[in-house]
């Protein structure tokens, strides 16, 4: 087997196996496999990364504050697991921005397609907002 620095590197460090898959955007399979070829023992009592840390894990930055996702598309949607339960990846960037459940649609008010940075994302009545004030409506 092939070993990866990065992977092994992270592993000597005691990181977990699966935030070293979410920080290198690998799957778990690959980073237990190096950890078992290395002869390292497993972690015990790691806690799973907040959801905050989930969703940067999944997103890279593109210039000008745009995040684009990197993770799971689910029918076309970014998505990610928390908790258990599938969210979309801008429904959690507007949680992360705002504090609250969005109204609505989520879409970005940048204008750049698929921008998830929490601070580029807008529900519903935000749009109605910006349109009742500036005339222009963003279905």
């Amino acid at each position: 087997m092939k070993i990866r620095a990065d992977i092994a590197n992270l592993l000597h460090q005691g990181i977990p196996v699966y935030r070293i898959a979410a920080q290198l955007h690998v799957g778990t399979k690959t980073v237990t496999a190096t950890r078992d070829a290395l002869g390292i023992a497993p972690l015990r009592g790691t806690q799973p990364l907040d959801p905050a840390q989930q969703f940067y894990a999944r997103t890279a930055h593109d210039g000008d504050g745009h995040l684009r996702w990197t993770g799971y598309v689910n029918a076309g949607t970014p998505s990610l697991t928390i908790r258990n339960q599938r969210v979309s990846a801008a429904v959690m960037a507007f949680r992360l921005q705002y504090d609250r459940d969005p109204i609505g649609n989520v879409r970005p008010g940048c204008g750049y397609d698929g921008c998830v940075a929490p601070a580029h994302v807008e529900d519903r009545p935000m749009r109605e907002r910006f349109a009742s004030i500036f005339g222009q409506v963003s279905a």
